[in-house]
């Protein structure tokens, strides 16, 4: 909340900023949040369910802004003039502990969500395939193969999400063009989604927009 104080004239104004931690869970805290009439904004990272859920309560309240960071697929697009070891390098981590300064993705929340992921595994390794209509969130990659620009963008499309994507090609006008085509909020700035993968973007000075309200002012001189 941002509160305002000066002199009657308002030539004088400071804004004092109070910031307020609220611990608690999706079913109270989150809804108690969503649902108070003394909320304009809402800035969120969910899942696509819970953010339905803050959409409804938007909606139910005082039709408060909803600023959502979502989940989604993240397609790697390689093509075969790209520099190989750069692709790898860029799109490979390290899973290790998190107080090692070599790890890039660090263990998973707790051993329900441990298990989430093995799941799924073990699904795709059934079944020849893996199709999930959530995020796994996880180390795990899906490599797949294709023949032309048309074929991978279909692949990349065919999901209802589109967070981010990233294209490996020497061929200038080639990385344009398929990042032109694919539905993604961020192709490789200001970062966001696309589709159901959120609302709004971060980064640079575009993020404040989902804060603010316009207001247009009328002044007439007699």
């Amino acid at each position: 909340m941002s509160y305002e104080a000066g002199n009657t004239c308002g030539l004088e104004k400071q804004l004092l900023h109070v910031v307020n931690i609220l611990h608690g869970y999706g079913p109270t805290t989150g809804n108690a949040i969503a649902s108070h009439m003394g909320v304009r904004c809402l800035s969120s990272t969910v899942s696509s369910l819970i953010d339905q859920l803050f959409q409804a309560a938007a909606v139910k309240s005082n039709l408060k802004t909803v600023h959502t960071d979502l989940g989604g697929k993240t397609p790697a697009i390689v093509f075969d003039d790209a520099n190989l070891e750069s692709a790898a390098e860029q799109t490979q981590f390290k899973v290790q502990y998190p107080s090692d300064t070599a790890t890039t993705q660090g263990s998973q929340a707790d051993k329900f969500q441990y298990e989430r992921v093995m799941k799924y595994l073990t699904t795709g390794e059934k079944e020849g395939k893996l199709t999930f209509g959530d995020q796994v969130i996880g180390p795990v990659v899906v490599i797949s193969k294709f023949q032309d620009e048309g074929e991978v963008i279909r692949k990349a499309d065919d999901s209802e999400y589109g967070l981010y994507a990233s294209v490996f090609t020497k061929d200038t006008d080639r990385a344009i063009r398929v990042s032109k085509l694919h539905e993604a909020g961020t192709v490789d700035m200001p970062f966001g989604g696309s589709k159901g993968s959120g609302l709004g973007c971060e980064g640079y000075l575009r993020s404040l927009d989902s804060y603010l309200e316009m207001k247009a002012i009328l002044s007439k001189t007699v």
